[in-house]
């Protein structure tokens, strides 16, 4: 119970004995009435006993209720002294725990305020510390400046002179190389005029390269153009015919850029010939060195000067008309195509230096240089495809492919 909760109790006992006092005083009075009306007393004198009695069980009663009631105050009391104690020992405690608390906080304060003292003693020592390397560092960056500024200009003086030394060198280099390249031209044109085994490799069209769409040719635009062919005329051509006919118009294209291949070379061979004569004033031979020069050159540029349509197909024509063969086949797109690559082909071939061969009428000696086409046998029975050589008699590059037969 603590103090508040007692205090009300109090009030309470208070309140409780204040209204029996009052009950008390209240019978008193009519006690005193009742002597003064003294004939009321007799006949009423039952009733008074009755009274009395009953106030006296009220006055037992209110004995024993205040009986009780000091009993609960001295226990409310001892109750409120044994809290006040307890209290006062807890106020004690939490004094004695402030006062400590106030020591710590002391302490701690006494602490922070040497660490703080000791930090703004530091950061003095740090600033005048910064101050005089800021002061250091300001004369060094003046050294340095003014150092890399000497630095700067010997290094934009040397760089000038450097300058001077490459371009120098530069014309130099490309001098030598210039005589390097016409000197390795001049060798390289002596190795290799009417040479075949000297192969320049960074050239697309050399012979192997050729060989390569040799093959390409008939495995592609040969093929097409064979069925072009075959559904044009339907049944009415055999295979050896249609093979026949493919055969030709490469042969016709071979046979015509080869043509033009020795006509443009003597043309040049009489014109390059012609200014030299007019320029010394002698009629000599052209330098072999000048013609080897003059075939690579037309080499370079024999992939722009390959013979059009307009230069083959008269003379297919003619060929087709006088055996009779429907010229309506010329017009076909694949064989269009075919005859393109023909010449394309053809053309590459024969401005090789020596010109390259083809085979189309091998001997028997030299069967091994075909495959076979569909048979196999000793006996050749008619060509497919040509062999390619290297040069007219020389070795094999591509092998041809023909259909042989085991029968005479």
């Amino acid at each position: 119970m603590d103090v508040r909760d007692y205090i009300i109790y109090s009030e309470s006992a208070v309140l409780v004995i204040g209204i029996i006092v009052v009950i008390i005083e209240s019978i008193r009075q009519c006690l005193r009435r009742r002597k003064v009306r003294s004939h009321d007393l007799e006949r009423n004198c039952h009733e008074r006993c009755a009274h009395i009695n009953r106030f006296n069980e009220a006055e037992s009663e209110w004995k024993t209720a205040k009986t009780i009631l000091q009993n609960k105050l001295k226990l409310e009391e001892n109750e409120k002294k044994d809290f006040l104690k307890r209290f006062k020992n807890a106020e004690e405690e939490w004094k004695r725990q402030m006062l400590g608390l106030h020591n710590e906080l002391t302490k701690e304060k006494e602490i922070k305020d040497d660490a703080l003292k000791m930090f703004k003693d530091a950061e003095t020592e740090w600033n005048r510390q910064v101050l005089s390397l800021h002061d250091e560092l300001t004369k060094e960056k003046k050294v340095k400046e003014n150092a890399l500024k000497r630095i700067t200009e010997t290094e934009a003086e040397w760089r000038n002179k450097v300058s001077i030394l490459q371009d120098e060198l530069r014309k130099e280099a490309l001098e030598k190389d210039d005589a390097l390249k016409r000197l390795s031209a001049i060798m390289a044109n002596r190795l290799k005029d009417g040479n075949p085994n000297v192969v320049d490799l960074s050239d697309q069209n050399r012979p192997g390269k050729l060989g390569e769409q040799f093959t390409e040719l008939y495995d592609n635009q040969w093929t097409d153009a064979y069925g072009a062919i075959d559904d044009f005329f339907g049944k009415a051509k055999s295979e050896p015919e249609i093979i026949k006919i493919l055969v030709e118009i490469f042969e016709k294209c071979f046979t015509e850029c080869k043509a033009l291949s020795g006509n443009q070379m003597d043309q040049l061979n009489d014109n390059v010939s012609c200014i030299a004569s007019i320029i010394t004033k002698k009629d000599n031979n052209l330098p072999t060195d000048l013609m080897q020069r003059i075939k690579e050159e037309r080499k370079a540029f024999a992939v722009d000067e390959v013979p059009d349509l307009t230069v083959i197909l008269p003379t297919l024509k003619t060929s087709f008309s006088s055996k009779n063969q429907e010229v309506g086949l010329l017009d076909e797109q694949h064989l269009i195509v075919y005859i393109k690559e023909c010449l394309k082909l053809s053309w590459l071939m024969v401005i090789q230096d020596p010109p390259m061969a083809i085979v189309l009428k091998p001997e028997t000696d030299t069967y091994e240089n075909f495959k076979a086409y569909k048979t196999r046998g000793k006996f050749l029975k008619y060509i497919v495809w040509p062999a390619l050589l290297l040069m007219e008699g020389g070795p094999l590059v591509t092998k041809g492919v023909a259909e042989f037969t085991s029968e005479t």
